[in-house]
């Protein structure tokens, strides 16, 4: 993996089993915001080609993908699923994939959610994407 650039847009993603949480970041690398999801198919030929859709259209430099560790920093099943995954997009995709600590990231995007007053089932529906951006937005602050 190599590193993101530090200038242009990044995308966020967080890589679950079911979704795909996705958030963009502004061009100067300040801003992570709330994209999409990609619901999981079964087949990552077709998830890779819509994330590639989003990388075409929105003139993504480089993608942050969130790590899943325990919260002691170890590495888990989940883990290691996706740091696989990443390598396979990182081919396809053709530009810098990063991996960024994810730990409590869906957590903190469901009790920002539950602030805002959405029901259970709103918060489901966007739920990834949120995290996705709180992930992206993390790396921002620590690294741009």
């Amino acid at each position: 993996m190599t590193e993101v650039p530090n200038s242009g847009r990044l995308l966020g993603l967080d890589l679950g089993d079911v979704r795909v949480g996705v958030a963009i970041s502004d061009g100067l690398q300040v801003l992570a915001t709330p994209y999409s999801t990609i619901k999981r198919v079964g087949d990552r030929k077709v998830e890779f080609a819509q994330i590639q859709e989003l990388v075409s259209e929105n003139e993504i430099v480089g993608v942050v993908v969130g790590e899943p560790l325990n919260l002691d920093g170890s590495s888990s099943v989940q883990t290691d699923k996706v740091r696989s995954e990443v390598k396979a997009l990182e081919g396809v995709l053709g530009i810098p994939v990063q991996l960024s600590d994810e730990r409590l990231s869906s957590v903190e995007g469901n009790k920002s959610l539950q602030g805002a007053g959405l029901s259970g089932h709103d918060r489901r529906e966007v739920i990834d994407s949120v995290a996705a951006a709180i992930i992206l937005q993390a790396f921002l602050d620590t690294n741009c």
